[in-house]
């Protein structure tokens, strides 16, 4: 017979099981960000967060306003489309709270926006400044061939008391264009929220991205990799590592130590590579931003990219990754 003690706890464990977010918020790379589009075609992508600035604790009512512009080729068809809105520290009374934001696209073509996804971290225990962060979408109408200039202004609606940071956005848009080459394109987005701290070791606070698929590694003439991070990129600590990116990165423990030197010297690559202090970090945005290439470290399968926080402390929210195949690969 279980005991009133123990089923209590079993009560609680449920609940906690139950609640979007509770159970497994923490500094840990514990959120992985979701893949909201993949395709092989002929086409590419432009991203944006325009003049983006921080704005901390934002008080009800309040307006902040962001401009944005991406161009896309005159024969091109968007495929795929995105309003990032990035905030933290969502809070009332000292009390974790979910932000109440009225997002708006002024000009010619004004009207209010409605919320696609909000995706949400916290800390994950109880203590001082445990205040949600997280990153919300939007579609934006209006999106075609040629330069499109947007302005939108964010409102603070929340209760009064309540306060919300905001880091600014970004505008996503995936086009297909018969005059561009073949690619692989991964989007990713979310918001995991990690942070080397609190007993939360390095190896902990890393937020995995797989990306699923075959790739005719024959085929391949770049691979790209795009990252967003708010706070990714600073430290108030003078860190001589505050982060670090692996890709398809194999530890000295995946691999005997008699093969490590042989495997070295015919495969140089095959472990995959890693960057210390990788993020650009605009000071007012205060978003961490990436752009590389990783085309030598891509494999045929089971490609992945792993994000580490090392003090840096940041919320990982967008991953695009993006595989130009050499002429003759196919339409896709």
């Amino acid at each position: 017979m279980i005991s009133g003690r123990l089923l209590a706890v079993a009560v609680f464990a449920a609940y906690l099981l139950a609640v979007p977010g509770i159970a497994s918020a923490s500094y840990a790379g514990d959120k992985p960000l979701s893949t909201v589009f993949y395709d092989d075609f002929r086409g590419s992508f432009a991203f944006d967060t325009g003049n983006s600035t921080y704005n901390g604790s934002v008080v009800r009512g309040n307006v902040t306003v962001t401009w944005v512009n991406v161009t896309v080729p005159e024969n091109a068809t968007v495929r795929y489309q995105r309003l990032y809105v990035y905030w933290s520290w969502s809070m009332l009374n000292q009390t974790a709270i979910y932000p109440t934001l009225i997002v708006n696209m002024t000009g010619d073509r004004e009207q209010t926006l409605e919320l696609k996804d909000r995706y949400v971290d916290s800390k994950g225990f109880v203590s001082s400044y445990d205040f949600f962060t997280g990153m919300d979408t939007y579609e934006v109408p209006g999106i075609g061939p040629g330069s499109n200039n947007f302005t939108f202004t964010v409102t603070q609606a929340g209760p009064p008391g309540s306060l919300v940071s905001l880091y600014g956005m970004g505008l996503l848009v995936v086009y297909e264009d018969p005059g561009e080459p073949r690619r692989m394109l991964w989007v990713k987005e979310g918001a995991d929220m990690v942070y080397n701290a609190y007993g939360i070791s390095a190896e902990m606070a890393t937020s995995r991205l797989a990306f699923d698929g075959d790739v005719p590694r024959d085929l391949v003439s770049e691979a790209h990799l795009d990252l967003v991070a708010p706070s990714g990129g600073y430290s108030r600590y003078n860190l001589p590592a505050m982060n670090r990116l692996l890709v398809n990165y194999i530890p000295d423990s995946d691999v005997p130590e008699l093969m490590r030197s042989l495997l070295s010297i015919l495969f140089p690559k095959f472990r995959g590579k890693t960057w210390t202090n990788f993020f650009y970090w605009d000071y007012a945005s205060q978003v961490g931003l990436d752009s590389r290439d990783i085309t030598p470290y891509i494999r045929s399968r089971d490609n992945h990219v792993d994000v580490r926080d090392m003090g840096d402390y940041f919320q990982l929210t967008n991953a695009v990754l993006s595989i130009t195949l050499k002429d003759g690969g196919g339409t896709g």
